[in-house]
């Protein structure tokens, strides 16, 4: 697993930074805490998440977001994971997730992701203004 000091934001292309997620663990109890949260997600989850612990957020889906973070420090690679969405907008079908650990420290762990929403058909007009298609994001990912 590679440490937190190798990752620059910049290595990701602007256009993804709407999708973009920066979270850590801290103290000692290591919570998860949002530093950064995309406008593309906080659109569709309807509220913001920038500087929030994931406990305090009104997610649906804390228990499974929790278990994905867990999961890349378990395996020491990124995760992708895609599940049903669960928010609030009535116009998305599904969300797709890429995250990546990185050692913070003994212990310590930041996670760097990105998140993108699918449609439910016949409502991809309102989905459009704030996210990209899938595939068109994955092919940007600075890969190798």
């Amino acid at each position: 697993m590679p440490d937190f000091e190798t990752f620059d934001v910049l290595d990701i292309p602007p256009s993804l930074w709407a999708h973009f997620i920066l979270l850590k663990t801290v103290g000692p109890r290591r919570r998860f805490f949002y530093e950064l949260v995309g406008d593309a997600i906080e659109s569709h989850n309807g509220f913001p998440a920038n500087k929030r612990y994931l406990r305090d957020l009104p997610l649906k889906n804390k228990t499974l977001m929790a278990r994905e973070f867990v999961r890349t420090v378990q395996y020491g690679r990124p995760v992708f994971s895609t599940s049903g969405y669960i928010g609030q907008a009535q116009y998305v079908r599904r969300i797709f997730r890429v995250i990546a650990p990185y050692r913070l420290g003994e212990g310590r762990y930041a996670f760097v992701g990105l998140a993108f929403f699918t449609p439910i058909a016949g409502m991809e007009s309102q989905l459009a203004d704030a996210t990209i298609p899938v595939p068109t994001a994955l092919a940007e990912l600075p890969i190798g």
